[in-house]
């Protein structure tokens, strides 16, 4: 059964510049927000998609953690 999936959800900055929304489609590397969005999901590697977006998961935490501290402290010393 044909399927098509839409990775809008993956780009970051729209042009392809950053490199962050990269998928292997079949044997080739797209870009989501220049080659896509939408692509034939029987060819998408969602392994390696998953695996690349969670690259900096752990930073990312880190930094959501410290940003929710830093606001309850600025909301304690008003």
């Amino acid at each position: 059964m044909p399927t098509v999936v839409s990775l809008t959800t993956i780009m970051i900055d729209g042009t392809g510049m950053c490199g962050g929304c990269r998928v292997t489609v079949g044997d080739e590397t797209k870009f989501v927000c220049v080659d896509g969005p939408e692509f034939d999901g029987h060819l998408v590697d969602f392994n390696n998609m998953m695996q690349r977006l969670g690259t900096y998961k752990t930073e990312e935490d880190h930094d959501h953690k410290q940003c929710h501290m830093d606001l309850a402290a600025q909301k304690a010393e008003a």
